[in-house]
């Protein structure tokens, strides 16, 4: 083989050693770095914000749980002081297992595994644009709104099912 020839080979493995190592997989990619894209789309998500939301409001939950399973019951004082203890016990396992330092690992894990990294990529070109501040700016609003109207649907339907479980049982058992 000639030495011209020998050079034309080097140079067409070398190209396609080179194109290869550009189209491997992302799947080869520093899991670091996608971890940081994944910390970066839940910073911009505000998810410590509305799993904190999350938390005060699954605290409230449970303090009227907590007293309408007692209403009406006269507690004398040590009672009364076992279930104020109750309570902050209560309250203090909620917010260990439901903070956002307990979560977040959680959720960049949820994320990680649902997206690849390029979709990841997308995605925070999205939210970092103009149009995905304002879907982002508005999604926790949309989304109560969304839950109170399901609320009210299953408020309506929740009668006629109500009386169609009465009627199976007047008829059948």
């Amino acid at each position: 083989m000639s030495s011209a020839t020998l050079k034309s080979a080097a140079k067409s493995v070398g190209s396609a050693l080179v194109l290869a190592l550009l189209l491997v997989p992302s799947s080869y990619a520093d899991p670091s770095s996608k971890d940081r894209k994944v910390h970066e789309m839940l910073a911009l998500m505000r998810m410590e914000e509305t799993t904190n939301r999350l938390e005060q409001e699954q605290e409230a939950h449970l303090r009227a749980t907590a007293e309408q399973e007692l209403a009406g019951a006269k507690l004398d004082p040590d009672q009364g002081k076992s279930f104020e203890e109750l309570q902050r016990k209560l309250i203090h396992l909620l917010r260990e297992t439901t903070n956002w330092k307990a979560m977040e690992p959680k959720f960049v894990k949820l994320y990680s595994d649902a997206y690849s990294e390029e979709e990841i990529d997308a995605i925070l070109l999205f939210y970092r644009s103009p149009a995905g501040q304002a879907m982002l700016a508005k999604a926790a609003d949309l989304t109560e709104k969304s839950i109170a109207i399901s609320q009210r649907s299953m408020a309506a339907v929740a009668p006629k099912i109500q009386e169609a479980i009465d009627q199976f049982i007047r008829d059948t058992l």
